[in-house]
């Protein structure tokens, strides 16, 4: 069994503003996405890399994978004009084996430790599918043309996170079906998963391990940076 990293990168980042991609914004001088990709590099049980980018930032990327010396990348191709086509793209890309694990990553999300790749990779194995994800902290209300409708209890609701981790078999058939079926109001890996049957178990999270999408996250990152003794 091999595990493949895939870091998912092909967005343009409007919500960010700026010149360029959130994955390219700095953090104490070095790219969000290094972060990210040495962390994937670094983890032991990670064999493979593949890096999905935008096709104007194609060259960046590689330049980026070569000055920090990431290892394990077996290259960097165009994503598509979704993430959800991104995710498709790549595990068509992949020569893997049905029970081989693929970790689906966002590529600016570069504080996920080694123990959620750890659990994730485990929980795949086990059960074939894993999100990692933490409790909600927000009261949550279901909204009906304006008006609160219900407000159920937040102790059965978790936001995710990535990685999303599956047996390649599992992911690829479902988007397989997909493109069968045309279910195109489904757009994350892990809810098309479980629209195509298969049972997805929660691998616990870290509030730390946020996605960076607006000015106010990147903010927060470099708080994160300055008062972590890890990364």
């Amino acid at each position: 069994m091999s595990v493949y990293a895939v870091i998912l990168g092909a967005g343009g980042g409007s919500r960010i503003g700026g010149p360029i991609p959130k994955q390219f914004i700095e953090l104490s001088g070095k790219p969000v996405i290094a972060y990210t990709l040495e962390k994937f590099s670094a983890h032991a049980q990670v064999d493979h890399i593949l890096v999905v980018t935008h096709p104007d930032y194609i060259e960046q990327t590689r330049e980026i994978i070569q000055k920090y010396s990431i290892l394990k990348v077996l290259d960097v191709i165009i994503g598509g004009d979704e993430r959800f086509d991104s995710s498709y793209i790549a595990l068509k890309r992949l020569e893997c084996d049905d029970d081989d694990i693929i970790i689906i990553q966002d590529a600016v999300r570069p504080f996920t430790t080694h123990r959620i790749i750890d659990d994730s990779i485990l929980v795949a194995e086990e059960h074939g599918s894993a999100v990692t994800a933490v409790p909600t902290t927000d009261t949550i209300a279901e909204v009906d043309d304006g008006f609160v409708k219900t407000v159920p209890s937040r102790s059965r609701f978790h936001n995710f996170q990535t990685p999303q981790t599956f047996r390649y078999r599992i992911i690829l058939d479902a988007h397989e079906k997909e493109k069968v079926e045309s279910i195109r109001d489904i757009t994350d890996d892990v809810a098309l998963v479980i629209k195509t049957g298969h049972k997805v178990k929660i691998v616990e999270g870290d509030y730390e391990n946020i996605k960076l999408t607006t000015p106010a996250d990147i903010e927060l990152a470099k708080s994160i940076l300055c008062n972590r003794t890890f990364i």
